[in-house]
């Protein structure tokens, strides 16, 4: 999100060994998907992000001269290669300290707070309307479209 309130499309992370496109199917437009086996983000799926940055970034003229990506102090942000990447696409990067971006980090309690529970109101939702069955991840992408569209807003 920036100052305007636009938001930049985002990257879900699955744990799955094979990706399957129709996971983000329904997911907002332009979603980029990723998964390592470990569900977990890594050094290369963090280069995966930046890359997706540098092909949206000419379409949105409110990120000149530089995009602020704010992260925790995780070891896939602090790699030599996305260090670099980000530096030649005028990638901002903001660290903060260990165990604290609770605290410190803004959209931790302005967007990504509203954002989970608009995803787990979904998920409740669709339980109650669907008995006997459970949360695929072919629904992934609609449901955390529809918590994306109530919390991406100013």
């Amino acid at each position: 999100m920036n100052p305007i309130g636009s938001f930049v499309s985002p990257a879900l992370i699955f744990s799955r060994k094979k990706w399957k496109q129709e996971v983000i199917d329904d997911a907002p437009a332009g979603t980029l998907g990723l998964c390592p086996e470990s569900g977990w983000m890594t050094g290369d799926l963090f280069c995966n992000l930046h890359i997706h940055l540098k092909i949206i970034k000419p379409y949105l003229p409110y990120l000149k001269p530089y995009l602020s990506l704010l992260l925790d102090g995780h070891v896939s942000h602090k790699q030599l290669e996305v260090i670099s990447l980000a530096k030649e696409n005028g990638v901002l990067m903001i660290c903060f300290p260990p165990h604290c971006t609770h605290r410190l980090q803004p959209l931790d309690v302005s967007y990504f707070g509203p954002l989970s529970t608009y995803y787990n109101q979904g998920i409740t939702k669709w339980l109650k309307n669907n008995p006997g069955r459970t949360v695929t991840p072919f629904q992934l992408g609609k449901l955390f479209s529809e918590a994306y569209e109530r919390s991406a807003t100013m």
